[in-house]
């Protein structure tokens, strides 16, 4: 089976020691525990799955190995310490075709196993995030890098684990030119993006016409990051501007 050539991503970048490398895939199953531990209080992910049984709970860390099998599959996939932390990428271009086939599969399962309410769920995250996406990019998506996942387990944040991750990302997405797009899961987020040089372009909210939803709209930003030659280049405009 021949592989589509992908860029692969920089696994020599090192902030606060901690040296970022592809995930290999005997290191899936730590991965996956600690991204499930990362994203266990996540205002969407909690509003959309809600509390699950175990073994629904065993599915969902399927439909997560599957994702990084795909993303290793094409180099898309990086770590620090073999999994304490964890970057899953979508590359410029058309989507992979086992990642394609893998998740309409993986989609199909999960409808079936989830309840109604799950489902109702999934499917306004679902229209709402293409929503926003057509409203910020129109039909330049595939022309951008998307960051899928962004995990650090619980108790090795505060490393800078997860600054390591970005820069190794938006560092290959410079080298190429192109946007780096990503959904924020939670507005405490938001300066940790910022910081990395990403800023929202889209605010949509989930829930809010939801009866069964008790709590308040749970808030999710689309957020961007120009390649460092774009705005830098803007910034020289600027300059030379301001001094004519």
């Amino acid at each position: 089976m021949q592989v589509a050539s992908q860029p692969h991503l920089s696994s020599d970048i090192r902030v606060t020691g901690a040296d970022v490398r592809p995930l290999k895939y005997y290191e899936i199953p730590i991965a996956v525990k600690n991204i499930e531990d990362a994203f266990a209080t996540d205002p969407i992910v909690s509003y959309v799955q809600g509390p699950l049984p175990t073994w629904r709970k065993l599915l969902h860390c399927v439909e997560i190995a599957l994702q990084l099998v795909a993303d290793i599959r094409v180099r898309g996939a990086l770590t620090v310490h073999g999994g304490d932390a964890v970057a899953s990428i979508q590359f410029p271009g058309p989507e992979d075709k086992l990642h394609k086939f893998l998740f309409a599969f993986w989609r199909r399962v999960n409808m079936g196993c989830a309840t109604a309410e799950q489902n109702k769920r999934k499917k306004e995250l679902g229209d709402k995030w293409m929503k926003a996406q057509k409203e910020a990019f129109g039909d330049r998506s595939e022309e951008m890098m998307h960051l899928y996942i962004l995990a650090t387990a619980p108790k090795k944040q505060g490393n800078g684990y997860g600054t390591a991750l970005a820069t190794s990302v938006t560092t290959k997405a410079d080298s190429i030119g192109c946007v780096t797009a990503l959904l924020s899961s939670n507005v405490l987020n938001t300066e940790f993006y910022q910081s990395c040089g990403f800023s929202t372009v889209v605010e949509f909210t989930l829930g809010e016409n939801n009866p069964a939803w008790k709590k308040s709209p749970v808030i999710a930003r689309l957020m961007v990051r120009e390649p460092y030659s774009a705005w830098s280049s803007t910034r020289k405009s600027a300059r030379t501007t301001s001094d004519m």
